[in-house]
């Protein structure tokens, strides 16, 4: 018995109770991951970093049943996905003011049906922004983002590490900087390609629309 901190709520819950809304499991270290299973899941994730929660120093990871090798987010986002046949729009992990610098591993698994079309906003993607020190490896994401400045599939604006991810949705960005996998590179990308579809008024690429740091070993077709 005792109390622990839920980095997922922002409160301490009683140790090996399982309330609605926590992780599934793990603690946050290296060899005990917190464990996304679902998009529920990925939703309170992507809502705790929105409202400040770092994440640095933590480890993420997603680990699906047997046999499933995707979270789609098609049932709930898309052009006609909500009530009524309403357009829904996923908001992205991160932003300028609440960067992501956790370390986020996708698993080997894919985030399908991703949906984003928000024209006028900035740093689109499955991440928003990801600081220095944050790091996602492993993840594929198919679907379409539109956004402004700073677009890409997996991480709009990355300042962190990005490696063994890929893209082959469809990415399109109004203004510039507009990539493939990342729409700006600050930092590093490694072991990652897109096959996806790359439109753009300028600064636009395959891999990343804007690169100031390091890509290496990744490729478009």
């Amino acid at each position: 018995t005792g109390w622990t901190m839920d980095a997922l709520l922002g409160r301490p819950v009683l140790i090996g109770a399982r309330e609605p809304g926590g992780w599934p499991g793990g603690s946050g270290t290296q060899d005990d991951p917190y464990i996304i299973s679902d998009l529920e899941t990925l939703e309170r994730f992507r809502d705790s970093v929105n409202n400040g929660n770092t994440y640095e120093g933590q480890y993420i990871k997603i680990e699906l049943e047997e046999d499933v090798t995707a979270i789609d987010m098609s049932p709930k986002y898309g052009a006609t996905a909500g009530e009524g046949g309403a357009e829904v729009s996923w908001t992205p992990i991160g932003n300028f003011e609440n960067q992501f610098l956790g370390n986020f591993d996708g698993g080997g698994y894919m985030i399908s049906g991703l949906y984003i079309n928000n024209r006028s906003a900035d740093d689109q993607g499955l991440f928003g922004y990801i600081g220095e020190g944050g790091a996602i490896q492993n993840l594929g994401v198919s679907g379409s983002v539109a956004g402004y400045f700073h677009v890409g599939g997996v991480v709009g604006e990355n300042h962190g590490t990005v490696s063994g991810c890929y893209n082959t949705g469809d990415v399109n960005g109004s203004y510039s900087n507009v990539g493939g996998v990342v729409g700006r590179n600050s930092g590093i990308v490694s072991d990652a390609y897109n096959t996806g579809d790359v439109t753009g008024n300028d600064f636009v690429g395959g891999v990343a629309g804007l690169n100031s740091q390091k890509i290496n070993n990744c490729y478009n077709t």
